[in-house]
């Protein structure tokens, strides 16, 4: 026990299309996973991948495992060297054409994905990191370097992002396109003397590897709507829509 209180131990799987063992130490009562595991704990990443592609697994099952077993995601990771680990794959079928020999290309879990799968609206993560990536990108950097007036990042840069100077390190790395470089920043939350730098996509996929299960919280919480009248509680933007798979598509 911690605190004098017991932990829940949940898994992400029983909820959802991808694993995520963790404990939880709460003090409020939590109610029966039972009704939620019975439907949910089949659910498998399928649905969820981005069209085209399909689960590793199905490719080794036969066709009544086909019909019988959840795929399900191994947990998402934040560090830098395992983001992106052979455990996030996913296959993309090359020729259609013929059955013999046919040839499998092997990609890994796209943002979009991951952030479906912990129950996140599509574009949740990455819609922000695109906007703070392409302002401290354009503004912070490129625009100061190439002005003929010898201007700072002060004169360009909304005041918003000035605090990344101080809490990131940044650097630097070649692209093939205008502007001809990829900005790589490394996390306000890192303590470590060598941090990790990461590319806006890396970014992106850090984060989600650092979050909570959606539907999980959601659990876990749930009787807290019990201590406010219905018209105090309002949905956020964005979560208006169950998550897309049984059995909250019913709910």
């Amino acid at each position: 026990a911690q605190g004098g209180l017991t932990p829940i131990r949940m898994d992400a799987k029983d909820f959802g299309p991808c694993k995520r063992n963790r404990f939880y130490w709460m003090n409020i009562p939590v109610n029966s996973t039972d009704h939620i595991k019975e439907v949910a704990s089949m659910v498998s990443v399928d649905s969820l991948l981005d069209e085209g592609y399909g689960a590793v697994a199905r490719l080794l099952q036969d066709e009544d495992e086909l019909m019988s077993t959840a795929v399900k995601a191994n947990a998402f990771l934040a560090s830098l060297s395992r983001i992106d680990d052979k455990r996030m794959m996913k296959y993309e079928l090359e020729d259609e054409s013929s059955s013999k020999n046919t040839k499998y290309v092997l990609k890994l879990y796209s943002v979009s994905e991951r952030e479906r799968m912990m129950g996140f609206p599509t574009g949740y993560v990455a819609k922000p990191l695109c906007k703070l990536f392409s302002e401290l990108t354009t503004n912070a950097f490129l625009l100061p370097e190439t002005s003929e007036e010898g201007k700072t990042y002060r004169d360009f840069l909304d005041r918003d992002f000035w605090h990344y100077r101080k809490e990131c390190q940044f650097k630097f790395k070649p692209n093939s396109v205008p502007p001809f470089f990829q900005l790589a920043l490394s996390s306000p939350q890192e303590g470590k003397s060598q941090p990790s730098f990461y590319m806006e996509d890396q970014y992106c996929k850090h984060l989600v590897g650092n979050a909570w299960s959606i539907p999980v919280v959601e659990h876990l919480l749930g009787r807290f709507v019990e201590l406010f009248d219905d018209d105090a509680l309002e949905t956020y933007t964005g979560y208006t829509d169950p998550h897309p798979w049984e059995p909250y598509l019913s709910m």
